[in-house]
């Protein structure tokens, strides 16, 4: 795998790098020079899991890949079943990490949706629609998969985001069962803020395969 030292040698979609670019050029962190290029290009996809904090980049970092990974051909792809779905701990991580995914794909044809408590009415009307990306909360996510209205039949990418947080809050639980629901071949898997922990151990053990290890950097 060459070596990565700038966004342009990840060889991005012109309109992915555009949106990124939109408000300045940005340098790349060391997380982010390890991390955009093997999820963006192993087959069979490879898992990632991540220890770094916030202020990394790997925010960005993800949120690019799981971009460049989108297929835009609509007709493969069926209303309220989208290709990334990511897993937030909280309401204002769903809300803001899905205007961060919006703003880099605003030249691209994808559309991304952000869903915690308290808008079942909305998630519904939204889901009968095509999302390519869906960013939400574990309880709130799983109620709706187990509803039928989120369909993860067609998921590529899963990424839960400050793993730590969503222990502590007790949410491993629900995330737990829609990895169950979501997992199938060649579903890509990436965690990110991991504790060094039993739980964050067995939950790798059980779901990941062989993941890519990036630790504090």
């Amino acid at each position: 795998m060459k070596k990565i030292e700038t966004f342009e040698d990840l060889n991005l979609r012109a309109n992915l790098l555009s949106g990124f670019y939109s408000d300045g050029k940005k340098e790349m962190t060391e997380l982010q020079k390890k991390l955009i290029m093997p999820i963006i290009s192993s087959y069979p996809p490879v898992d990632v899991v991540s220890t770094s904090k916030i202020g990394t980049g790997k925010t960005v970092g993800f949120s690019l890949a799981l971009l460049e990974r989108i297929d835009l051909n609509h007709d493969l792809y069926s209303k309220g079943a989208p290709q990334a779905l990511v897993i937030v701990p909280t309401r204002e991580m769903a809300i803001s990490l899905s205007h961060i995914i919006a703003s880099f794909a605003k030249f691209m044809s994808v559309k991304v949706f952000g869903i915690y408590g308290g808008q079942m009415r909305s998630a519904e009307l939204a889901l009968q629609e095509i999302q390519h990306v869906v960013v939400g909360t574990p309880v709130k996510l799983l109620d709706l998969i187990e509803s039928n209205i989120l369909n993860v039949k067609y998921l590529k990418m899963l990424i839960v985001e400050e793993m730590s947080h969503v222990q502590n809050y007790g949410f491993q639980a629900h995330v737990e069962e829609i990895v169950k629901i979501a997992k199938k071949l060649n579903l890509q898997i990436c965690i990110f803020g991991c504790a060094r922990n039993r739980d964050t151990k067995l939950f790798i053990q059980k779901h990941l395969r062989d993941p890519i290890l990036l630790e504090d950097l």
